[in-house]
């Protein structure tokens, strides 16, 4: 897998419908097996949550993803990774996740997330060094601890 490359860019206003289709294209699928009913008010709910912390990925200058990733009292969170199925298996997540862990690592915090049980990108959250700490009826939480250094 070769690394694409991508930037980012604070997510606008002016994205939301195309944020929309996104969502519906990369998350609908594992909602329904999921058994999460997700009306088009939840969708844009999640979409508009930590806005803020928003960033679109463009790849090829298109709009290829979704990236919210931010700081909580003691770890990196992220939020939502969500690339378009025409620029999947491109090792984008990864690729952004590389970042954010080098980010933590330098800061010396934990990186979280949580995934949805039927999404298997938790596959990748596990080679990344990624745990499961707990869980609910729908979604892993899962929390990577930053490497011990020597002082």
């Amino acid at each position: 897998m070769s690394s694409t490359p991508l930037s980012l860019r604070r997510a606008e206003v002016g994205d939301i419908p195309a944020l929309y289709a996104l969502r519906l294209a990369t998350m609908e699928g594992y909602l329904i097996n999921g058994g999460i009913d997700a009306d088009e008010q939840t969708h844009l709910s999640r979409i508009i949550d930590h806005w803020n912390d928003a960033h679109i990925i463009l790849m090829e200058g298109k709009l290829a993803g979704l990236f919210k990733y931010y700081l909580t009292d003691d770890a990196w969170f992220i939020g939502q990774i969500q690339v378009a199925p025409e620029f999947q298996r491109r090792g984008i997540g990864q690729q952004l996740l590389a970042g954010v862990l080098q980010q933590a690592q330098r800061e010396g915090l934990a990186v979280e997330l949580k995934v949805l049980k039927s999404n298997p990108a938790k596959n990748l959250y596990l080679r990344l060094g990624f745990i499961i700490t707990t869980g609910d009826d729908y979604a892993w939480h899962m929390r990577r601890e930053p490497p011990i250094t020597a002082d």
